[in-house]
């Protein structure tokens, strides 16, 4: 097996059971079982350990999500859409999961990022990324600085907190709540905006 084809496995591994189990719950021993790779290349790959593997992690899942962010705003037929989308894909994947998956990125920063300082820069980072890829498609739209960065903060948090309470309340209520009126303000603040 390549050596890339072995990372991406600890990675890909790590991802689902943080999604599932958070960060805390998962140890190195089921990761690397369930990865079906030999326990040395664990420290290979993340010689810092747990913490190491972790911040590739939420980077590795951070950047999955962002490419699908980007992708969405790009084929949606306008901007309320693509936010939409944002919400719409979390829905599929609650009910795919049977509600057992939430986000990697949210479910180790609400894990560890008090007690790790290193995976909880990783954690801001993905979310600093998603926020510019979503501030950005706003500007395009003329929507000024200040707000597209208010707006972009405001749709993750209300995406990762419909997330939260979905899973917890096992239904997708929450996340259609969410999707709701986070469209009712991306439509007042385009409305607000300057045309020309």
């Amino acid at each position: 097996m390549a050596k890339r084809d072995t990372k991406n496995l600890f990675l890909e591994t790590s991802n689902r059971l943080f999604r599932s189990q958070g960060f805390s719950g998962t140890g190195l021993k089921q990761i690397v079982s369930e990865a079906g790779v030999p326990w040395g290349s664990l420290y290979h790959f993340f010689p810092g350990g747990k913490d190491d593997l972790g911040m590739q992690t939420v980077a590795f899942a951070g950047n999955a999500d962002n490419e699908l962010f980007k992708a969405g705003f790009a084929q949606a037929k306008d901007l309320p859409a693509a936010v939409a989308g944002m919400f719409k894909y979390e829905i599929q994947h609650l009910n795919r999961t049977d509600f057992q998956e939430g986000c990697a990125v949210a479910s180790v920063a609400s894990d560890v990022a008090a007690v790790s300082e290193p995976v909880r820069e990783a954690c801001s980072r993905s979310f600093a990324d998603w926020e510019e890829t979503i501030s950005d498609a706003f500007l395009e739209q003329k929507v000024n600085k200040r707000d597209a960065k208010e707006l972009a903060s405001f749709i993750i948090s209300a995406l990762e907190g419909a997330t939260l309470l979905s899973r917890t309340k096992r239904s997708i209520a929450p996340m259609k709540n969410a999707m709701k009126h986070v469209d009712i303000v991306v439509q007042q603040v385009l409305k607000d905006s300057p045309n020309d």
